[in-house]
């Protein structure tokens, strides 16, 4: 079985939404507990949360890809993001009645008084130690790894990673019996053991890993499949903007056409007038050519001294014969 960093890796470099899908089903029963936990059991709350957590990790891909290890970050994502959604859930509240609050609240988990003491401080005391050993905690119990696996993920032996484990768990009775909240290890081991993660449905898998990668990359084959999750209202928004979109993008293919139309018409036109002229210069070329072939004539019919090209002369010395000059030749063939 592929481990997180390898998977993340996969859908880092490959944008494998199989990969984020296996990332999302292991760790979402984690996330949504410890959201739950935080939000007093408010069901709705605790998923927008789940929501939100699983998007900015889709967002963050590429930093994250170079963990070993993916729990303890969606751990202390899912306390920031619990702690910004209850402010912003109270902050609603206090503009509403008490009694509209009261038969608007969702339905709280069934659990034991024991439970209901621990379940808002336990994750306040996990988030106290310290990073290694909050690691081991969240490996064991919330990952659900053997304790040989722990220790391979921090690079310890499996007797190490349980030594670790125990006083980890030590360490948390002692901080919540600060808090008046009284237990044994082995107690505490037992709750997490059974409380740590939640049941989620396959159904609220999908759509979180759907909603996320179209969060994270609002294009691609993944906006094709959330369609099939979201709502008619949010259907018919979105169908709006892509339509609004679409007419943008309409406009601006139209523009660039009409510039590469006009710049072929252009090259078209130059090249015309470029052939153009190559002819006036080649006609201009074979009349030179002709020209010079008659020069080279005169000159050859000069140099073989025939009649027409010596005549006498009575001032040539009594000799009867006169050269004609190049300049002559020149001047009745200026060509």
């Amino acid at each position: 079985m592929r481990d997180d960093s390898e998977l993340l890796r996969i859908f880092v470099a490959e944008k494998s939404n199989e990969a984020f899908s296996e990332i999302v089903r292991r760790h979402i029963g984690t996330v949504y507990a410890v959201a739950l936990r935080r939000v007093g059991g408010n069901v709705h709350l605790a998923e927008d949360v789940v929501q939100e957590v699983f998007t900015d990790f889709a967002r963050k891909a590429v930093s994250l890809s170079r963990r070993e290890s993916l729990v303890g970050w969606l751990f202390v994502a899912t306390r920031f993001a619990t702690a910004k959604a209850v402010r912003k859930d109270r902050q609603l509240q206090s503009l509403q009645q008490r009694a509209e609050a009261m038969n608007q609240a969702p339905a709280q988990f069934d659990a034991e008084p024991a439970w209901e003491d621990l379940r808002p401080v336990l994750d306040d005391a996990i988030h106290g130690l310290t990073e290694r050993d909050r690691e081991a905690i969240l490996l064991h119990f919330f990952d659900r790894r053997t304790f040989e696996d722990v220790g391979s993920k921090l690079r310890i032996t499996e007797s190490g990673a349980r030594m670790r484990v125990e006083r980890a768990l030590e360490k948390m009775r002692l901080s919540l019996s600060r808090r008046g909240i009284t237990s044994t290890t082995a107690a505490l081991s037992l709750t997490l053991g059974t409380q740590a993660i939640a049941a989620v449905p396959v159904s609220f898998v999908t759509k979180v890993t759907t909603a996320a990668l179209v969060g994270a990359v609002p294009t691609g084959a993944a906006s094709v499949f959330y369609f099939m999750t979201i709502t008619k209202t949010q259907l018919s928004i979105i169908a709006g903007a892509v339509l609004i979109g679409a007419t943008v993008m309409g406009v601006i293919q139209q523009r660039k056409i009409s510039t590469l139309l006009t710049e072929r018409r252009v090259l078209i036109s130059e090249s015309a007038s470029s052939a153009a002229q190559a002819n006036e210069l080649k006609a201009k070329l074979s009349d030179a050519e002709r020209a010079f072939a008659a020069l080279k004539g005169s000159i050859a019919e000069t140099k073989s001294g025939n009649g027409s090209a010596i005549k006498t002369s009575p001032n040539n010395g009594g000799s009867g014969m006169t050269v004609i000059h190049m300049k002559d030749v020149l001047r009745d063939h200026p060509e």
